[in-house]
């Protein structure tokens, strides 16, 4: 297939839509004209998926081989990456504890049924009811098998809305300075032309990579992610990612756990998101 962007026209623009559409990801009409819709559809999808390398799709809104190829494999063994499982050492006890439950979801292997739909047995005890993404009622879901109750007071079910909770609560970390510990929410609120679509994603950090005492990648366990629980790695450069939210109370923090070290210069050029 040709690779498409913003601009094109024509039947394969048609294909892209539909395929879009079938997956959840997409909800206009399939004219066959590539727009803004069409552009905010296919970055949400590269955000959630891996290529045939086993990385996260560079999300720069223009489909090409790689892409395509995530389309076309949206799910299933494809979409199953094989980064390591091991919860990391000398982390708080119930870190360690939150960690357990995600890695046990993932290892069920929940995933939507039928792709696309939000929706299937596995995905039902996280939000209750049909049509929703369930990203983020799988990251409250997880949370209040852990603490007993929802850190932020509440179930919810929209990233941005969890993120300003938590901004209040005094849970919010900015990107920068901030080493997220694992057991932290990632946090992604995607922007078009500058500006906060309402769109976003969060999962849960279980692995940080550091160079020169910064964070520069993230392993993730993350729900709604290809239409299933899955394991992943995003390059904090990315600019979705705003921020962590670190709920655990003050003797839960610990300082002295496993991180990975890289070279700084290994990830420059790094594609994962």
């Amino acid at each position: 297939m040709p690779t498409l962007q913003f601009g094109d026209k024509g039947e394969d623009v048609k294909v892209l839509q539909r395929i879009l559409m079938e997956q959840g990801y997409f909800a206009g009409k399939t004219a066959g004209n590539f727009l803004k819709f069409t552009q905010a559809a296919v970055i949400y999808f590269q955000e959630t998926h891996l290529g045939p390398d086993g990385e996260f799709l560079e999300a720069d809104g223009i489909v090409g081989d790689k892409t395509w190829w995530a389309l076309n494999n949206p799910s299933g063994e494809a979409q199953k990456s094989n980064l390591p499982r091991h919860i990391p050492v000398d982390l708080s006890p119930i870190r360690t504890e939150q960690l357990t439950i995600v890695l046990k979801e993932h290892e069920l292997g929940v995933r939507e049924d039928p792709d696309g739909s939000n929706w299937g047995d596995g995905v039902i005890k996280y939000k209750g009811f049909k049509g929703a993404p369930w990203c983020c009622y799988f990251w409250s879901w997880c949370n209040k098998q852990c603490f007993g109750a929802y850190s932020l007071k509440a179930k919810y079910g929209h990233c941005l809305s969890a993120w300003r909770k938590a901004e209040s609560l005094g849970f919010a970390r900015n990107k920068g300075n901030y080493i997220p510990i694992p057991g932290d929410a990632f946090v992604m609120l995607y922007k078009k032309d500058g500006k906060l679509t309402g769109k976003g994603h969060i999962g849960f950090v279980y692995r940080v990579e550091v160079a020169a005492n910064r964070a520069v990648t993230i392993n993730t366990v993350e729900g709604n992610s290809s239409n299933r629980v899955k394991i992943g790695k995003r390059n904090l450069a990315s600019p979705s990612i705003v921020g962590f939210i670190n709920s655990f109370p003050a003797d839960e923090q610990p300082t002295d756990w496993e991180r990975g070290l890289v070279e700084a210069t290994s990830v420059a050029g790094d594609s994962t998101r």
